[in-house]
């Protein structure tokens, strides 16, 4: 499940949307969370630092012993910029 951009302060803001997007996203794509995530569930374990580049922090959750953060689908992968704008590269 995709969290649009307009939503995102809602997913991380709102506990129980976090956890239903989380939940249903688990069920619909597995094979992208970390290997135990459903035997072992998982905890929200507070947010990461307001990102200095991209202005966006991230939902942090805990399996077991390891933390992992939940980056938003829009962003590109370490914030270097929007998937809107790497998109629009390929075309010129």
């Amino acid at each position: 499940m995709n969290i649009y951009e307009k939503e995102y302060n809602r997913f991380i803001s709102d506990k129980g949307f976090t956890r239903k997007v989380i939940n249903k996203s688990i069920e619909e794509h597995p094979e992208i969370f970390p290997q135990g995530i459903i035997e072992h569930d998982y905890k929200l374990n507070g947010k990461t630092r307001i990102s200095k580049k991209m202005g966006y922090e991230m939902v942090k959750i805990k399996i077991c012993e390891e933390q992992y953060q939940i980056q938003p689908s829009f962003v590109l992968p370490y914030m270097r910029g929007s998937t809107d704008e790497a998109s629009k590269a390929i075309f010129y």
